[in-house]
């Protein structure tokens, strides 16, 4: 896999020549003035979305809101306005009168070159709508060595400001057409205006033209995820709703409160992001060590910060999925993921827990976090464990799923494999109501070249064994992603491979810390907008929004 430029932006103004066009870039400088934009929502009016009463059949879609020249060019820029770039119309092979957009560099220095469709307030500009999903892409192709090209989507409010953008996967272009991966993001609250644009990070000299044709920007009326009935419960291969109807789980993972004992101010707004991102589920890291009376660490505030995520997740409709991610082996040591869970500790954990929510049918249980460095026998039934050189007493799946059973509470439990949930055991845990949780991390600590997967894109490798079980019980790919924000490749093939399945997924970690992170993190172009906004994806995130708002 090639390596993945970052999207790095100017801190200044570009000091550039001026571009044919008056307007500045608005991925860069928007305009402030006022104008006239086109009227997207007509496009689509023409949409059926079902009789009343009736389900919506899926998204609906608006087709190219990027209408003539400015998607055609015929002999023209067609509006677009540049950054580092001085724009102008070329004739090229089969494209006839259409043509492309050629952006030539106007410095000599390594700074990226910019265009983007009309600013605000321009003639062309597009009208935008809080909430929708907006996706853009285009052919790119460039006249000398390869270089990087990635698409971005920036969002403006009715007096032209900037409220955030959002940067796509880098493309690697040649001489020959490619096709850009797709950037997807959401319009924030207040949006009035979006722009589509791309970025070329050319290092070759002055003369080295980039050139685009074909550009598309399209809006998706996400319908959200309908909200999940519980209780759940397993019939065969098959999650089912309380209405008898069958589940597939979608969701994201909240990470912080397994190594925090209090809600981040952020967790709340992420809840509430993640519906409207289309989920159904969120997978909540716990960590024993604050629960527990016994522990040194234990946190008298921790139940009930954790009573309020539960109660977020589910008055919005979704599964609470509680997973024992850290934990103590002695009640004075530091909580943190161990080879497996510990007896009592885990176990007394768990029958707190489960007693504590046995009557919310929208929460389920996690059992324990991908288990590793055990045996098979161990990772069912318990024993003794030497982790460094402390030995302890692990508790198996099967006494952790018998503590919840025990506390009264008959809800969905999520078994997670062995091996760092790679592998199922063939011995597996007796009783109902179980699903057994996957994971796939093909390259866990650093993207190529420092990861040597033999081809770390593909999902396949760790799933595959899978498959053969699945038909029996089910299966969630309970944690899985890429280790840079830069690149979402893999997480789309999971993704893929999960739903070719029928398989429930939740994608790690619905945050902005790198490298796992979903979400852009930092204000300004290509960062998400203002400082603590969980609103728009990194370009590892992007599969993800995209396949949550086509499951609605």
């Amino acid at each position: 896999m090639a390596a993945v430029v970052p999207v790095v932006w100017a801190a200044s103004p570009a000091t550039a020549p001026p571009t044919p066009s008056a307007a500045r870039s608005p991925l860069v400088n928007p305009s402030t003035a006022g104008g006239a934009v086109l009227n997207w929502r007509g496009l689509l009016a023409g949409l059926s979305a079902g009789p009343p009463g009736t389900a919506a059949p899926g998204p609906l879609h608006s087709g190219n809101l990027l209408a003539g020249v400015a998607s055609h060019f015929n002999g023209t820029t067609g509006g677009w306005v540049g950054e580092n770039a001085r724009l102008s119309w070329v004739a090229t092979a089969g494209a006839g009168a259409a043509g492309a957009l050629s952006l030539l560099p106007t410095t000599a220095q390594p700074e990226p070159v910019t265009a983007s469709s009309p600013a605000p307030g321009q003639p062309g500009a597009v009208a935008g709508l809080a909430g929708l999903l907006y996706t853009g892409t285009a052919a790119v192709s460039t006249s000398g060595p390869p270089e990087y090209v990635q698409g971005i989507v920036a969002f403006y409010d009715a007096s032209g400001k900037l409220l955030t953008s959002a940067a796509g996967q880098s493309t690697e272009v040649s001489t020959s057409w490619t096709t850009l991966i797709p950037v997807v993001a959401m319009a924030p609250p207040t949006t009035a205006t979006v722009a589509m644009g791309i970025v070329a990070w050319s290092r070759a000299l002055l003369g080295q033209r980039t050139l685009m044709k074909s550009p598309s920007l399209v809006a998706t009326v996400d319908r959200g995820s309908p909200p999940v009935v519980g209780p759940l419960h397993v019939t065969g291969d098959t999650i089912v709703q309380g209405n008898g109807t069958p589940v597939t789980l979608r969701g994201v993972e909240l990470y912080g409160l397994q190594s925090s004992p209090t809600l981040s101010p952020s967790d709340a707004a992420a809840v509430d992001e993640a519906k409207a991102w289309g989920a159904n589920m969120v997978r909540v890291a716990l960590g024993e060590q604050f629960w527990l009376g016994t522990s040194c660490t234990y946190s008298p505030a921790y139940a009930g910060a954790v009573d309020a995520v539960v109660h977020e997740i589910t008055s919005l409709g979704m599964v609470a999925l509680l997973d024992l991610h850290f934990n103590s082996l002695v009640p004075c040591t530091p909580g943190g993921p161990q080879m497996m869970a510990d007896d009592p500790g885990s176990v007394d954990f768990w029958r707190s827990v489960a007693a504590r929510y046995a009557g919310n049918p929208l929460v389920a249980f996690d059992l324990y976090n991908e288990p590793h460095g055990i045996s098979d026998a161990v990772w069912l039934a318990g024993g003794t464990v030497v982790s460094g050189v402390l030995p302890f007493h692990a508790a198996g799946m099967q006494q952790l799923y018998d503590a919840v059973r025990g506390a009264g509470a008959q809800n969905l439990v999520v078994v997670s494999g062995n091996d760092w949930g790679n592998t199922l055991p063939p011995a597996r845990v007796s009783g109902s109501n179980i699903a057994y949780g996957a994971h796939d991390y093909s390259c866990p600590n650093a993207p190529p070249p420092s990861c040597d997967t033999p081809d770390p894109s593909d999902a396949s490798t760790l799933l595959d064994s899978w498959v053969q079980p699945a038909a029996s019980v089910p299966v969630v790919v309970s944690e899985f992603g890429w280790p840079s924000q830069d690149s979402g490749t893999f997480i789309g093939n999971v993704i893929a491979f999960a739903a070719t399945h029928g398989w429930s997924w939740n994608a790690f970690a619905f945050d902005g810390t790198a490298p796992f992170g979903l979400l852009a993190a930092g204000p300004g172009p290509g960062g998400g907008g203002a400082a603590g906004s969980f609103l728009e994806p990194s370009a590892s995130g992007m599969p993800v929004l995209a396949a949550l708002a086509d499951s609605g």
